[in-house]
């Protein structure tokens, strides 16, 4: 081990700081204990699940980012029938697979589509697919890594596949955050 030296002059001596246990006035230190006895414990809680915030786009759509088995047990309790995940596996690191998320979905009685979408390249096949999807389904939560993806997509295949005005889709989207 190299050998440190400290310069003696700037270097402060902390022991010099503290005063001997000798000149210790006794009702100061009892003070202190019995403030320090008297402080409670933070109370140790369960951590509080973070549910993801699922945006209606629609009144039977709704998007979000990543999602949960905790989201996919709210989404079973709040009458949702299909999930739709945008996301290709591997997109991000921890992330769940597909196959994790659909298998816990559908043991919860939800109808399950994955359409992956890598980020900047949507596909005519992924808007047709989408279409279709939302045409024959009820409550739908669409989701991504944030969002945008999944709304994106509803937006063209809206465009596409109904006489909705694109202001209108172009407003539902900003209604919802996106």
């Amino acid at each position: 081990k190299p050998h440190r030296t400290t310069n003696r002059k700037t270097a402060p001596d902390y022991r010099r700081q503290m005063a001997p246990a000798s000149q210790c006035n006794g009702a100061s230190c009892l003070a202190l204990l019995f403030k320090c006895a008297t402080i409670a414990p933070p109370k140790l809680t369960e951590p509080e699940t973070i549910m993801t915030d699922f945006r209606a786009v629609t009144e039977t759509l709704f998007v979000a980012p990543q999602i949960t088995q905790s989201d996919i047990d709210r989404a079973a309790e709040e009458g949702f029938t299909l999930i739709i995940n945008n996301r290709p596996n591997g997109e991000e690191a921890g992330q769940p697979t597909n196959d994790t998320l659909q298998a816990y979905a559908e043991a919860k009685g939800l109808r399950w589509l994955h359409i992956p979408i890598i980020s900047g390249q949507l596909t005519m096949d992924a808007i047709i697919n989408t279409s279709t999807a939302l045409a024959d389904s009820g409550k739908t939560l669409a989701f991504c890594r944030s969002g945008t993806r999944s709304c994106t997509l509803w937006g063209l295949s809206e465009a596409k596949s109904s006489d909705r005005n694109i202001s209108d889709i172009v407003a539902k989207a900003a209604d919802a955050g996106y």
